[in-house]
């Protein structure tokens, strides 16, 4: 059963840095996920230079689109960020499992995301108008790509469901949609804009075919092939395995993290996660005074901010709570009155 509505294709106005969804109820397109990214790919061919890269992260959305790539038969090289201290290895080492199933070597580019942090971050931060070192990380990356086209899979657009309501009424209560770049990540735009690259940020959300053949019903038979129980579904890693397998059911083979509990603990949860060990390890060999000073240099950190940021994460407090920031030039139009 597909959702009663249907929408233009997004627009991308580089120029007035727009990204637009308009929602409508004449939707005539049938395709199925994989082969609507299939057809992404080859549209990508046709309106963008080659040579592609595709950026992989490892997630279970830079597999489905490193898939549909080896089934388009269009050239691609790969890149993979390898950070410090192999801190995203379990990023790199899927990405790379689920290359080696498809006979594809995946290559492994070391990033030294610590000076990045120190030397650039904010540069990248302020000239493109985004708070998250993840993004900026982004940016620096792929600006190393001197021709050719940079593609990077961003997530596929999709309804966020009362899965309660759901399963207790076998009919979904459409609460938001996610999927949609927020603030942070449209800074890609502006990077785009700026650096003159040609540059796919969000390949699930490239064409209206591919990001509409996502708009599925939640079913029952999903949750019961891989026994999702509804407290699973409303845990803090319950969307994460549910998307697995939405993106299994239409005929991606992705594979999850081994750790299936935590959730998407991506690279820079692990960043994070090292930083906040660092800083106790630090703090345990200050004496008193020095304890303190820390202490008010922190709380000072937790004063620095420009939106709603409100990390108290070491991490967060040194690169991206100060940086936040709310782009108001930026417009997103939603026209959802046929739900």
């Amino acid at each position: 059963m597909v959702l009663p509505l249907s929408w233009t294709n997004p627009k991308l106005d580089y120029s007035n840095l727009i990204f637009s969804f308009d929602y409508r109820s004449q939707n005539t397109f049938v395709e199925r996920p994989l082969e609507a990214a299939i057809k992404t790919v080859l549209y990508i061919r046709d309106n963008y230079p080659s040579p592609y890269i595709i950026y992989l992260s490892g997630g279970i959305d830079s597999q489905a689109m490193l898939y549909a790539w080896h089934l388009s038969n269009i050239p691609f090289q790969t890149h993979t960020a390898v950070y410090n201290n192999d801190l995203n290895k379990d990023d790199y080492e899927t990405i790379v499992q689920f290359g080696e199933k498809l006979n594809i070597k995946i290559n492994l580019v070391p990033f030294d995301l610590f000076s990045f942090l120190d030397t650039e971050h904010e540069y990248y931060a302020k000239t493109f108008l985004t708070g998250s070192p993840q993004f900026t990380s982004f940016m620096k990356i792929v600006s190393q790509q001197k021709k050719g086209t940079a593609i990077m899979s961003g997530d596929f657009l999709r309804p966020n469901v009362d899965y309660n309501h759901f399963i207790n009424f076998n009919k979904p209560k459409i609460i938001s949609y996610t999927g949609i770049p927020d603030k942070n990540a449209m800074g890609l735009l502006h990077f785009a804009i700026k650096s003159n690259l040609k540059f796919v940020p969000w390949f699930f959300l490239e064409t209206e075919m591919l990001a509409h053949s996502f708009y599925r019903y939640p079913n029952l038979d999903i949750a019961k092939k891989f026994n999702i129980s509804k407290t699973f579904i409303n845990s803090k890693y319950g969307n994460y395995f549910y998307k697995t397998a939405l993106y299994q059911e239409n005929e991606f083979p992705v594979i999850p993290q081994t750790n299936i509990q935590r959730g998407k603990y991506n690279g820079f949860e692990m960043v994070k996660t090292y930083f906040d060990e660092q800083l106790e390890m630090k703090k345990s060999k200050m004496n008193r005074e020095e304890l303190q000073e820390f202490e008010k240099y922190y709380r000072k950190l937790l004063l620095i901010k420009t939106s709603h940021q409100h990390s108290k994460r070491w991490f967060d407090l040194l690169y991206r709570n100060k940086y936040e920031t709310v782009i108001n030039s930026i417009s997103y139009n939603f026209r959802m009155n046929n739900l």
